[in-house]
């Protein structure tokens, strides 16, 4: 869960809570973003995903410095657990 997180966040968005449900089908996230567009893009990012079958924004707010901040559900379909992180490029 953590490769496919860290390979599905756009670069302005930073998670600082991560939990998961007593089933583990559910996953919450808390985290802060630059905009509202940029958080709009990031669950777009998320329903486009096979891994996930359902994302529940649970609220933003505006915090310090103008940043959004948010809660997220992701429903996790189970072959999340199959996710490969695709390797680095190399130089």
């Amino acid at each position: 869960i953590l490769a496919y997180l860290e390979q599905n966040t756009l670069p302005n968005v930073w998670f600082s809570r991560f939990s998961t449900g007593g089933s583990g089908a559910d996953i919450t996230l808390s985290g802060e973003t630059e905009s509202v567009e940029i958080l709009s893009r990031q669950i777009s990012v998320f329903e486009e995903s096979q891994y996930l079958t359902k994302i529940t924004v649970l609220g933003s707010t505006l915090g310090d410095n103008n940043k959004i901040n948010f809660n997220l559900v992701l429903s996790l379909d189970p072959k999340i657990f199959a996710f490969m992180q695709k390797p680095a490029p190399t130089q």
